[in-house]
């Protein structure tokens, strides 16, 4: 096996990961105070025990299927925000959808 071709993973791993996949969520994306709870429903929804759920998805980690370190999470946010920025000043039609959503907002408060 050659350093790019993928590990792979075992069977609990494989449903694991169907599963974050379905519900588009990471494990570094959940609070830590919200990880316990939200493993043991995903443990139950595919039907697994609760220990072998923890162990799939630190497989997954280690095998590199998720961004357990976003190294350039910090440029990809600057970069996102240069482009918002951009809009904002350039693109009438984004200036005022987003004084719409505001004023939608704060209505709402109300």
């Amino acid at each position: 096996m050659t350093k790019s071709e993928p590990l792979p993973l075992t069977p609990d791993e494989d449903v694991v990961f169907r599963e974050f996949i379905r519900l588009d969520v990471e494990p570094n994306h959940i609070p830590p105070e919200l990880f316990v709870g939200f493993l043991e429903r995903l443990a139950k929804e595919v039907d697994i025990p609760l220990q072998r759920a923890r162990v799939a998805t630190q497989g997954l980690i280690d095998k590199g299927k998720f961004d357990a370190v976003d190294a350039g999470n910090e440029e990809r946010i600057h970069h996102e925000r240069e482009i918002i920025r951009d809009l904002l000043l350039h693109d009438p039609e984004i200036r005022d959808l987003l004084k719409n959503i505001v004023a939608e907002m704060n209505a709402n408060k109300t």
